[in-house]
C-alpha cells in the first residue's frame, strides 16, 4: 500500500510539473464524446500490444473518471 501511495503521489507531482493537471472536462471533453473516444482507442494500433486487453466498459470507465 505504501508503494502504491508513493506511485500515485509521484504521478500527481509529474502531472503538475508538466502542466497536465486538468480534467478532461476542463479540456473540453464532454460525456457525449466518450463513445467516439472509445472507438478511437480501440482503433489505435497500440491497443494490440497492451499486456492486458481491456473491454470497452473498462475504457469507458477510465474516460468517465477522467472527466
Amino acid at each position: 500500500r505504501e508503494r502504491a501511495l508513493a506511485a500515485i503521489s509521484a504521478v500527481e507531482t509529474l502531472r503538475a510539473r508538466v502542466g497536465c493537471d486538468r480534467s478532461g472536462s476542463e479540456l473540453g471533453v464532454r460525456q457525449d464524446m466518450i463513445p467516439t473516444l472509445i472507438e478511437d482507442a480501440f482503433a489505435d494500433v497500440l491497443m494490440l500490444t497492451t499486456p492486458r486487453s481491456p473491454q470497452a466498459s473498462d475504457v469507458d470507465a477510465l474516460y468517465r473518471a477522467a472527466l
